[in-house]
């Protein structure tokens, strides 16, 4: 099965997913000044952000986005995905921006994917690019939604691996969400993982040296 999620990921050499997506409806429109992209975003557009810098973390003011979500259909415990059904949210999303949608065209890559993970659910989110979001292509395939993030704070933990998170058995993410926290608890910081927390992955299988990970919490 492994080896099938890796067949069917390298086909689109880009990560596997922030906010609480399932809120706003309105189009999104904002004025802002230009985003330093940062350097792990690559050749992708991605979320656009202002941080501060923390002890061992970052506080993440994000921009407004629009998102296409797919569930992933079975979780391993509370909170966390099976990641060999990861794929088929995977593929519900990759079709979408291959041409699976009302105008049958293609949507241009962007990173990072995002998870958001709530206690008995975890969803697959893939960011529309900012020259669609006013008006994003809306999915055939009724499994994919598109949502709409309103701007929100994160405190947000970056982290390496050095290869695929489906090569490994263990996942990797529980760790730095436990550490994330405690970092937290330490500065006194007020922050909720109710209604959900995320995770991101920006980069690609064939990636294997410095792959950049991040846990992202709310801020209460």
């Amino acid at each position: 099965m492994k080896f099938l999620v890796f067949a069917c990921l390298l086909q689109l050499s880009i990560a596997m997913p922030w906010f609480n997506f399932r809120t706003s409806s309105a189009p999104t429109t904002t004025t802002a000044a230009p985003f330093p992209k940062p350097e792990f975003c690559g050749k992708y557009e991605c979320p656009e952000y202002e941080t501060e810098q923390l002890r061992g973390y970052e506080l993440r003011t994000y921009r407004p986005s629009v998102w296409a979500s797919a569930k992933v259909p079975s979780l391993d415990t509370e909170y966390w995905e099976n990641k060999d059904d990861s794929i088929v949210a995977y593929m519900k999303l990759f079709n979408y921006i291959r041409g699976a949608n009302d105008r049958n065209i293609t949507v241009a890559r962007t990173v990072p994917v995002v998870y958001s993970h709530e206690k008995d659910e975890v969803w697959m989110n893939f960011m529309i690019p900012a020259n669609m979001s006013d008006n994003p292509p809306q999915p055939t395939d009724t499994d994919v939604q598109i949502y709409r993030a309103d701007s929100d704070q994160y405190y947000v933990r970056s982290f390496t691996t050095w290869v695929p998170g489906s090569w490994v058995s263990e996942n990797r993410f529980i760790y730095q969400f436990e550490q994330l926290k405690a970092d937290l608890d330490r500065d006194g910081q007020s922050y909720t993982i109710d209604p959900m927390f995320f995770t991101a992955v920006y980069n690609g299988p064939t990636t294997f040296l410095h792959r950049h990970n991040e846990v992202w919490i709310m801020k209460q």
